[in-house]
């Protein structure tokens, strides 16, 4: 029998006060659509669901410029001098709430949110001291001479853990910000051979699609715990095309074969009780493709979850008879 490591808190959720950072960028990718999904996540009551779970929220919006109003330079990076400004901003941002013992949670946007969010959280808090659950179908650690899209969402993670080019590495502070055993990747199922042969030259931690399918998710946990004890601090990027694409089809990429309800909801549920969670990012939301807006509110309640609260049919359900 498969025994599931006790989910026993190590360390409380730093505050009940929640900064939300809105990023709708979509220079990241060519798809566009992701710079949406702040203003739907606001249309649907995140900030709302966070408040009815006991939190207290201040919001701000980064002004972000589309691809139209931009060349798409240099070819190798499309965009990159505008996704730096907008990570400046973000990490800004983030820097200053968490010092003024705030949890951040960033809105996006396309995946290039993290490099800003986590860069400014990892220099608040050093990188000696934080970790990352970086929940995503796609590797995202290509540099500009390895990529063959040249989509800088697929390079940041890289620039995290002080791979490609000193603009994107040296974001908020010129230093590295991820040491490489203190990532965690989840759900991957597209990897590139550079991702895959830097995975393992840097002994990376990770835990596949293919690894849940053959072997449960009880070795994901301990591999939980085990970063909870490495790191005091954890950031969750969650990429929300690493979802199943009948729950989650308002992505840029939908993925026929990502992670379950069930699964997510156990992943998260899990990092709340065991990881002192100082921020996350929800990105990749393409509400342009979605279905019925099931896209943003599965995101809502994953980031819900991820902070210890509860956002699901049976809440809104209880919440809805206690009103009445």
């Amino acid at each position: 029998m498969i025994t599931i490591v006790q989910s026993v808190r190590i360390s409380q959720i730093m505050s009940k006060n929640i900064k939300i950072i809105y990023v709708p960028i979509e220079l990241g990718a060519k798809y566009g659509g992701t710079d949406k999904a702040p203003g739907v996540f606001k249309k649907l009551g995140f900030e709302q669901t966070l408040q009815g779970n006991g939190f207290t929220t201040e919001a701000q919006d980064i002004e972000c410029k589309i691809s139209n109003d931009l060349q798409p330079e240099p070819v190798d990076r499309p965009y990159v001098a505008e996704i730096i400004n907008i990570s400046e901003q973000s990490a800004a941002l983030t820097k200053q709430a968490i010092s003024d013992n705030q949890i951040v949670v960033a809105v996006g946007g396309d995946h290039t949110v993290d490099l800003g969010v986590f860069s400014g959280a990892s220099s608040a808090l050093g990188s000696e001291d934080i970790g990352l659950i970086y929940i995503d179908a796609h590797g995202d650690m290509n540099t500009p001479a390895s990529s063959t899209s040249h989509n800088v969402h697929g390079m940041h993670l890289a620039a995290l853990l002080g791979h490609g080019t000193d603009d994107m590495i040296n974001v908020c502070q010129p230093k590295v910000k991820l040491k490489s055993e203190n990532l965690l990747h989840i759900g991957a199922s597209d990897l590139d051979q550079f991702e895959v042969d830097l995975m393992k030259s840097e002994n990376i931690p990770n835990y596949s699609v293919n690894d849940i399918l053959m072997n449960g998710l009880a070795p994901l946990t301990k591999m939980i715990y085990d970063l909870a004890s490495r790191a005091s601090s954890i950031w969750v990027s969650f990429d929300l095309d690493s979802i199943d694409q009948t729950l989650a089809p308002g992505v840029g990429i939908p993925n026929p074969g990502g992670l379950t309800y069930r699964e997510i909801r156990l992943i998260a549920s899990y990092v709340a009780a065991r990881c002192n969670v100082v921020g996350i990012d929800i990105v990749e939301c393409n509400p342009p493709q979605d279905v019925d807006d099931k896209t943003v509110k599965l995101g809502i309640e994953i980031a819900t979850n991820l902070l210890g609260g509860s956002s699901n049919q049976y809440s809104q359900y209880m919440n809805k008879i206690s009103a009445d």
